[in-house]
């Protein structure tokens, strides 16, 4: 059952498991109708029509939902992210061959990746900081994380809300003003004088 506690002075909150896990899954279905339509107006703001983008960069349009602006969007430049393994082979032995990098060159002794995912792996499993020998393994830590819900949505359902008719017509629904988003003051379209 959903039971709101409406204590004086506090803010309303979820009471009770069902209410508790109600309103998570709600919020994790949101979040991925979300993600659906910011990929939506993303794809429609990044699209090219007669040879020019949509949105080109430095632009910016208002966004509005029944008549309310929320903002806008900026098309920014893309940025540019090097790349580069410093562990390359190439790229050592380019170094290494360089009067100019040479020295930058550093040799370093660890584990394997294997044994560093078998330590850890054992640590977890028995619950102490040892290997399989029973035998300390220095600089293992043991850190207990924070107890997170996990979610778990019907894979129907969360299909069916997802599919892209849905978030097509949702997106169509809100630019209309047929839908809203909740706590959105919208402004009344007969506002001022009754419909023609």
């Amino acid at each position: 059952m959903t039971a709101i506690d409406h204590t004086a002075g506090h803010v309303p909150a979820v009471a009770g498991r069902e209410a508790g896990s109600s309103v998570y899954l709600a919020g994790r279905v949101l979040e991925a109708v979300a993600k659906k339509l910011i990929e939506l107006g993303d794809g429609a703001l990044t699209r090219v029509e007669g040879g020019r983008p949509v949105l080109e960069v430095d632009d910016r349009q208002s966004g509005y939902l029944g008549g309310v602006r929320l903002g806008y969007t900026q098309m920014h430049a893309p940025k540019m992210t090097p790349e580069l393994e410093p562990d390359d082979p190439a790229l050592v032995a380019w170094a290494l061959a360089s009067e100019r990098y040479h020295d930058a060159v550093i040799t370093k002794q660890v584990l394997t990746p294997e044994l560093v995912k078998r330590l850890k792996a054992h640590a977890v499993k028995v619950g102490e900081p040892v290997d399989a020998h029973g035998e300390v393994v220095p600089g293992l830590r043991l850190k207990p994380g924070d107890p997170t819900p996990y979610k778990h949505l019907d894979p129907k359902l969360v299909e069916e809300l997802l599919a892209p008719e849905r978030i097509h017509a949702l997106a169509v629904a809100l630019l209309s003003g047929r839908a809203n988003l909740p706590g959105l003051a919208v402004a009344d379209p007969f506002e001022g004088g009754s419909p023609s």
